[in-house]
């Protein structure tokens, strides 16, 4: 293994280690090495970065009207950002779900009413306002990864029971039939 001196781009003085002979590969390394920041400076930058992401989200939250998230200095900065995702992209993704549902109808060949389909508009944006409005900073961090369909399964757990209700009794029975079948066949 081989120790190489060199001067990152904040001009802070380095080593990186490398093991093997292949210049090419020693050299690719070496020009990354330099032409980054020493890991002091990297994480000033992303310091920097998360506290302006951080405050442009809780703007956002104020003017929207949200509550205050609770926990520690650092959670709640972590979190006004998570908030703020969600409210801007997996809540849009939620929105195009429950549109497809209502496409889909509440069984092969029907389709719902207009009144219907309302119902389960109204559900979807009142389970997203639910959502939107959790205050616990630790919640929002630990449900970070979920997926669209995860947080949709989580928020918008009413929707088949919205779906049932907004059916008509005459779709369910024919709903039921189809799965009947389906299951015999």
């Amino acid at each position: 293994m081989a120790q190489y001196k060199l001067t990152h781009k904040c001009g802070h003085p380095g080593s990186i280690a490398l093991i093997g002979t292949a210049s090419k590969s020693k050299d690719w390394h070496i020009n990354r090495a330099e032409n980054s920041e020493c890991d002091t400076c990297a994480a000033r930058t992303r310091e920097a970065e998360n506290k302006l992401a951080s405050e442009a989200a809780a703007e956002v939250a104020a003017k929207a009207g949200l509550p205050t998230l609770v926990g520690s200095e650092k959670q709640i900065a972590w979190a006004e950002t998570i908030r703020l995702h969600f409210i801007e992209t997996k809540s849009q993704h939620i929105r195009e779900m429950a549109q497809q549902a209502i496409d889909r109808g509440p069984g092969a060949g029907m389709a719902f009413s207009p009144e219907q389909a309302a119902i389960i508009r109204d559900g979807i944006e009142a389970a997203i306002v639910l959502a939107a409005s959790e205050t616990s900073a630790r919640v929002w961090i630990d449900s970070r990864n979920l997926t669209v369909i995860d947080t949709y399964r989580a928020y918008c757990a009413p929707l088949k029971a919205l779906v049932v209700a907004a059916a008509t009794p005459e779709q369910m029975a024919k709903a039921e039939a189809i799965k009947a079948a389906k299951a015999s066949a």
